[in-house]
């Protein structure tokens, strides 16, 4: 029982690093395009 909200925390922290991440790429890419 005490497995299940590890589980739910460790998908919770992953997809919000992951999207930070996938933010990052795609800001970096504009600023690229303005320069």
């Amino acid at each position: 029982m005490t497995l299940s909200p590890l589980k739910k925390l460790a998908i919770v922290f992953g997809t919000t690093i992951f999207y930070k991440a996938v933010s990052l790429q795609l800001l970096e890419e504009e600023l690229s395009q303005l320069k």
